[in-house]
């Protein structure tokens, strides 16, 4: 509450083409944000989608194995947190 700071640290991944970087820490910073700020239900939405996006294994980078985009995955994990609502 005083002083938080929340960034999904990585360095500046220079081998890694254009829009081909995973956004899963992305997603887990904004996760630790809201659990921070008690909407704990509201991070365990995007972190149960995060997990179904990289479990299913059709929308992921190619550090997990995959050739999707930056935008795809980012795009498939917004979509799982919006079908997985309580």
């Amino acid at each position: 509450h005083n002083g938080c700071y929340f960034e999904p640290v990585h360095g500046s991944a220079p081998r890694i083409k254009n829009n081909m970087a995973n956004p899963c820490a992305m997603f887990l910073t904004i996760g630790m944000l809201l659990e921070h700020f008690n909407y704990k239900d509201e991070a365990q939405i995007i972190i149960r989608a995060i997990k179904n996006i990289v479990n299913e294994g059709r929308f992921c980078t190619y550090d997990l194995g995959g050739t999707t985009s930056t935008y795809d995955m980012a795009s498939a994990i917004i979509d799982n947190c919006s079908t997985t609502l309580p």
